[in-house]
């Protein structure tokens, strides 16, 4: 081999040297017999290259391969780490300083500077990490993380500082005030969802975070909350969010020492309260027993005050639906709300009274006979004023010639003798009879059972009629509802008969005979037969 080709493969296994192609450049140096002290000094030269080219990694992964001397490892791992430190790449200094046991303070020097830096960008893990990873004292952790916590707080990035605070413990009472600043910021944004996160991270609803804070601060976290969170989305109709916040805080499930955060357990309800009773106003009842069910408006833990202003609500609205005749929208809210009998409240009796007697009139008009009969019962109203309702509706129904209906109920309630009620009917009677209306005298007399006789002539009369216009049908019914007698109908039963026979009509004629019991000779009856088929 000639000394030219001896310096392309030494160049060759330098160049393989360089690229980390350990493997290669060995297996060159055995196939063409190069001596170790040329491969080593090959090692060497490509070691000095790769450090001034800053590839300190390869150059000590080639030291190590080859057990190059200490002091030229130590040289190496030195000159990167301060590289890494004038290149303010802290971190990367502490790591390899750590890695290749550079010296201690050295390291935590590194390690602090990344620490500072961390925390400056807010890379909250990261600094936890190098604070473990390289175990920097705790006062230089204070010191640092303070820093770091005062120049966020003053850019009033109060999160940001809320963190450090926490993570690095510093004083409680400003880390506390970090908290709510941040978390009224949020709530005065309308950021909903970021408040809720922030104020679970933070357990802000709590006595521990309240305790640190003065009236001012407790005041102004709590009002955010309320103004911009809570009263924002009930006006909304956002009512299972508002649920749900209050669910995920447990504020109705635990009892505060802070007495402001108990009063806003109060404050919260007052508001629910509210938008509640404007939902059952404004008729939109399936939303007002969200809130009466999920917050338990009725409920035994409730004050009475509050009760009070629930049940009165749902008492003038039960009484409304009353009036207006919406019976079955009325019992629903009745039994959802427990109205005069479990929520009772002041005036409830006369509430219950005076709507009793409107929806017992009001079923007593419509003929919903079996509404009023349980409205009795439900109302417990005595029977003297039932009666007065009754008997009321009755004559006002006759004056209104409403007879059938004020007849059914007359039956119903058993107010047969009731003397007002037989007194205007008996009026009505006179009225109709004296103007020669029949059918509405022997309606009012049939039903009232007053003045007999005259309803008996007032039946004939109209009897008389129904016959002459060939309705006999109908004049038989007359006729045996009113128990026309015989000798009444007889004449003129016998005068139809024979014009029906006359013309021809002998089926007609054979029903009034029957009908009327009329003797007829038995020549009348044969020609009555024949008649049906000449």
């Amino acid at each position: 081999m000639t000394s030219i080709k001896k310096t392309d493969i030494l160049n060759q296994v330098r160049e393989e040297l360089l690229k980390g192609n350990f493997e290669i450049a060995e297996k060159l140096k055995i196939e063409h017999k190069i001596s170790d002290k040329k491969f080593n000094h090959e090692v060497n030269n490509s070691f000095a290259e790769l450090t001034k080219k800053d590839k300190f990694s390869l150059a000590l992964e080639l030291a190590s391969r080859y057990e190059l001397p200490l002091d030229m490892v130590k040289k190496a791992s030195i000159q990167k780490f301060w590289s890494f430190y004038k290149n303010k790449d802290y971190d990367k200094a502490a790591l390899w300083g750590k890695k290749y046991n550079i010296p201690e303070q050295n390291v935590i020097m590194a390690a602090e500077k990344a620490f500072g830096i961390a925390i400056k960008n807010h890379e909250i893990e990261k600094a936890i990490r190098l604070k473990e990873d390289f175990d920097i004292k705790p006062e230089s952790v204070k010191v640092i993380s303070t820093e770091g916590f005062n120049a966020v707080f003053d850019k009033g990035e109060y999160l940001k500082a809320a963190l450090i605070g926490r993570e690095f413990n510093i004083s409680y009472k400003r880390t506390a005030l970090a908290i709510v600043l941040g978390f009224i910021k949020i709530c005065n944004d309308g950021d909903i969802k970021n408040a809720v996160k922030v104020e679970r991270e933070f357990n802000i609803i709590s006595d521990d975070l309240f305790q640190e804070l003065n009236d001012e601060m407790q005041d102004k976290t709590l009002n955010a909350f309320m103004e911009n969170i809570i009263n924002y989305l009930l006006n909304r109709s956002k009512f299972q969010t508002v649920f749900d916040i209050v669910n995920k805080i447990g504020l109705f499930r635990q009892a505060y020492r802070t007495r402001k955060l108990e009063d806003l357990k109060g404050r919260i309800l007052d508001s629910i309260i509210i938008i509640h009773n404007r939902c059952l106003i404004d008729k939109k009842y399936s939303e007002a027993l969200f809130l009466k069910d999920n917050f338990d408006l009725t409920g035994s833990e409730i004050e009475f005050e509050k009760l009070k202003r629930i049940i009165n609500t749902a008492q003038l609205v039960y009484s409304e639906l009353v009036k207006n005749g919406n019976l079955n929208t009325a019992k629903t809210i009745k039994n959802e709300y427990g109205l005069f009998s479990e929520n009772v409240i002041e005036g409830s009796d006369e509430v219950a009274f005076e709507t009793g007697k409107i929806l017992i009139s009001k079923a007593i008009n419509s003929g919903d006979l079996s509404t009023a009969t349980e409205a009795i019962k439900e109302f417990n109203i005595d029977v003297a004023h039932i009666n007065n309702i009754i008997v009321d509706t009755v004559l006002n129904m006759i004056r209104k010639k409403e007879y059938e209906t004020a007849s059914k109920i007359v039956k119903k309630f058993n107010l047969i003798r009731n003397k007002k009620i037989e007194e205007e009917a008996s009026n009505a009677f006179d009225e109709a009879f004296s103007n020669g209306l029949y059918e509405q005298a022997i309606t009012i007399g049939y039903s009232f059972k007053v003045n007999k006789e005259l309803t008996k002539e007032a039946a004939l009369n109209i009897w008389r009629r129904l016959m002459s216009q060939g309705d006999f049908n109908r004049a038989a019914e007359i006729k045996r509802k009113f128990k026309l007698n015989k000798k009444s109908t007889l004449e003129i039963a016998n005068q139809i008969y024979e014009e029906l026979l006359k013309n021809k009509k002998s089926a007609i004629a054979s029903e009034i005979r029957k009908e009327y019991s009329l003797k007829k000779s038995f020549f009348t009856i044969i020609l009555e037969f024949l008649r049906k088929f000449f």
